[in-house]
């Protein structure tokens, strides 16, 4: 078992994308926010960049959160940097970009518990739960992660390469 999960008695508080409140949802100040504020766990989304590189972001486009548009799955992540993901928010946050998981990971370490949601259900052998998996182990964070989705399929893609990561499937009724 997750020795995170075990090792915490009371229940858990989770920041869904981050204090998104406070701070643009899915962005490095929306976790920090929602730590400060007291946060146990930080929920965040994964999409996979055409150049195979996980960024954080909910929508499998950039019209919603960002001054961008189009698909996240066709853009390189140079593309995806260029996002401004913070002045639709407020102006106070204008030129926050859409982190990658790797700088999320090097952000906060294991001071969090990451509940990852892999949002390539409806492609689920895009490679994905490899490369997560890879930053997983990478960051030595298999007891701070649970990885999720609302297909079971890629969390237990990422469980055959980690046993020990634990894995929850999203259910909306």
């Amino acid at each position: 078992m997750n020795r995170w999960l075990r090792d915490h008695t009371s229940p858990l508080i989770v920041a869904h994308r981050g204090a998104n409140t406070q701070a643009p949802e899915n962005t490095l100040a929306a976790f920090r926010q929602a730590l400060i504020l007291g946060a146990d766990a930080i929920e965040c989304d994964i999409h996979l960049t055409r150049d195979r590189v996980p960024v954080v972001m909910h929508d499998p486009v950039a019209n919603r959160t960002s001054d961008g548009r189009g698909r996240i799955g066709r853009k390189t992540l140079t593309q995806i940097k260029e996002l401004d993901v913070g002045k639709r928010f407020d102006k106070k946050f204008t030129g926050e970009r859409v982190p990658t998981l790797e700088e999320l990971f090097q952000e906060f370490g294991r001071q969090t518990l990451y509940l990852i949601e892999l949002k390539n259900f409806l492609n689920p052998y895009n490679g994905l739960d490899r490369v997560v998996a890879e930053l997983i182990a990478r960051y030595k964070l298999e007891d701070y992660v649970l990885v999720q989705s609302f297909s079971p399929l890629p969390p237990r893609l990422v469980k055959k390469r980690i046993p020990r990561v634990p894995i929850v499937l999203l259910y909306f009724p």
